[in-house]
């Protein structure tokens, strides 16, 4: 495992978007309370956004919400 200083992070971080920043925030919160079932839950969703951006975010989705 790469070892990673604080000035490191804190120059990536800089890079960050505020959205991205607050899941960053979220996730650091959650390493913090050692809670491992909603780690799970926070990586699970992390890693199916970039599936579910393409699968759903197309016009004829755009089309079937249209009316709501």
């Amino acid at each position: 495992m790469q070892t990673v200083s604080i000035e490191h992070l804190q120059e990536k971080l800089r890079g960050l978007s505020p959205e991205k920043l607050n899941t960053v925030y979220d996730f650091v919160s959650l390493l913090e309370q050692g809670n491992s079932l909603k780690l799970d839950t926070l990586e699970g969703m992390l890693l199916s956004e970039p599936l579910l951006s393409r699968e759903l975010g197309g016009p004829e989705e755009d089309a079937a919400w249209a009316d709501l």
